[in-house]
């Protein structure tokens, strides 16, 4: 019979079974793992299980209970990020959890609460910033929230408003592209607005058209630039959008300025779209 990968699961339904082995069969699942699904139950073996979760942990939701070990939860969490939510509570050990949230750092929402502890905090954070996102929030203290917005400012949105200092908004500000919206209104500082659209041109969207002054607006028309430049696109019209979206009496020194700052022209006031 010719190895072909993709009749592998039908030949466990038509090889005749006194030719069905097990270094056959585990021949087919490191071709296919999913085959395993069609491995005769009373042919069923723990290492046939092990070899179909070491090549796809997601496989671990169709394996029988009895079959299910804490090393073969290792085994599947090791090489599937989602192989977690098949892990039963019981098994979901330190050593578990930590290769799952290797994997990604938010499956940290998949530790039972009595197994979180402050370290395992950490490490999940330390793995990713959305980390934060799947610790419970009688665990989030400030330091944890500084540590997750020190790494991506994006963490900001899983802060708890009360933790959300100006301190705290500064950080996630200076770490991240999309954080504007996420900061208090009341901390919304000038400072923190010029960064914002330093780093985001699409921040000034985030921005009460009153509040936007030239040194903002110059900000948001130099990353705009940069971005569209690169990316081939700065045309006459989408120059005019953006325009279009500061106010009428700080357009003209803002283009002067950013036009400076970038060595070209960065737009027209007479130009079309204009707010």
């Amino acid at each position: 019979m010719e190895d072909n990968e993709n009749d592998y699961e039908h030949w466990l339904e038509v090889v005749p079974r006194e030719h069905l082995d097990q270094k056959f069969i585990e021949k087919v699942l490191k071709k296919d793992p999913h085959a395993i699904s069609y491995v005769p139950k009373d042919l069923l073996t723990q290492d046939l299980c092990e070899v179909a979760c070491q090549a796809n942990g997601y496989l671990l939701g169709v394996i029988p209970e009895e079959f299910v070990t804490s090393q073969i939860c290792e085994i599947a969490v090791g090489n599937h990020e989602y192989a977690i939510s098949h892990v039963p509570e019981g098994m979901r050990t330190e050593s578990v959890l930590r290769k799952s949230i290797e994997r990604n750092s938010r499956n940290i929402s998949y530790a039972p609460e009595e197994m979180i502890s402050r370290d395992l905090c950490e490490f999940a954070i330390s793995k990713g910033s959305i980390a934060l996102g799947g610790i419970p929030e009688r665990f989030k203290d400030y330091e944890l929230c500084k540590m997750a917005c020190e790494k991506n400012g994006g963490a900001l949105s899983n802060v708890p408003h009360i933790l959300r200092t100006e301190e705290l908004c500064s950080i996630a500000n200076k770490r991240g592209r999309n954080v504007l919206r996420f900061i208090p209104k009341e901390l919304r500082t000038h400072d923190i607005m010029v960064e914002a659209c330093t780093r985001n041109h699409k921040e000034i969207r985030s921005i009460p058209k009153h509040m936007i002054d030239v040194e903002i607006a110059v900000a948001a028309l130099v990353s705009f630039h940069r971005v569209y430049e690169k990316a081939g696109r700065c045309s006459e019209v989408n120059q005019a959008w953006f325009i279009g979206l500061l106010p009428h009496d700080v357009v003209a020194d803002a283009i002067s300025i950013a036009a400076e700052e970038v060595g070209q022209n960065v737009g027209s006031e007479s130009e079309p779209g204009m707010g």
